[in-house]
């Protein structure tokens, strides 16, 4: 089972489908999203962005700082859009992003522990 996780978050096309992902989720109004904590959303997302990256590129610093500055980039992006919208420049989402990629690359860490004992 181990193997075909590997097999399919290794997969180069995998890490840019979510990065398109995420990028349209951050860009649909906000009226027409799930209600959800929105901390904890970019925490999940930004994590699971992180470790199918490090998956693929297999680079932890490079995958910690193009985490980092997508979050960066999400959260202007935000700002410039329409006020119809609903979407803002937030720090504290920023800052969530950056600890969803720290949890996404910790946990990677483990799952290759694991997956190369077997």
């Amino acid at each position: 089972m181990i193997f075909w996780i590997n097999k399919v978050v290794e997969n180069k096309w995998v890490a840019y489908l979510i990065t398109f992902v995420i990028f349209i989720l951050c860009t649909i109004p906000s009226k027409e999203l799930p209600k959800t904590n929105d901390k904890t959303a970019h925490l999940i997302a930004f994590g699971v962005w992180s470790f199918c990256w490090v998956a693929s590129f297999k680079n932890y610093v490079k995958t910690l700082i193009l985490g980092c500055l997508f979050g960066v980039f999400i959260e202007f992006w935000q700002y410039i859009l329409p006020k119809s919208f609903h979407r803002g420049f937030e720090l504290l989402d920023m800052l969530a992003d950056a600890i969803g990629v720290i949890i996404g690359l910790f946990f990677y860490w483990i799952f290759y522990k694991i997956s190369t004992k077997s």
